[in-house]
């Protein structure tokens, strides 16, 4: 993953800020899920293999659904947290008149 910025402080303020995101996009009745997806590879700088996960933002709002982030780590608090950041910047990049990236204080991606 290439860094776009600061990652948010804690799986918890990523998940609210990221729900509120949502629901300004999608209305009230607009959802979002985390989806964990169990990976493994092979390590080549200690050689040997590893088992990780891959987590998917999905949102949806009505009738459609779209994945917003796909990121893998080894540790599952940091691998949710940086799923719900990317999440985060892919909705300030469809969206930049929203400006989630500059009310978080955040790196916006959206104006290069």
């Amino acid at each position: 993953m290439s860094q776009r910025g600061q990652s948010l402080p804690t799986l918890e303020h990523a998940s609210t800020v990221l729900n509120n995101a949502v629901q300004a996009i999608g209305g009230p009745h607009a959802q979002w899920t985390c989806a964990e997806e169990p990976e493994s590879g092979y390590d080549q700088v200690n050689r040997r293999n590893v088992s990780y996960s891959r987590w998917k933002v999905i949102i949806i709002t009505g009738a459609h659904q779209r994945t917003l982030s796909n990121e893998a780590h080894l540790d599952r608090a940091i691998g949710q947290r940086m799923a719900c950041t990317s999440a985060l910047y892919e909705l300030d990049r469809q969206y930049p008149e929203m400006k989630f990236a500059e009310k978080l204080g955040l790196n916006s991606t959206a104006r290069g």
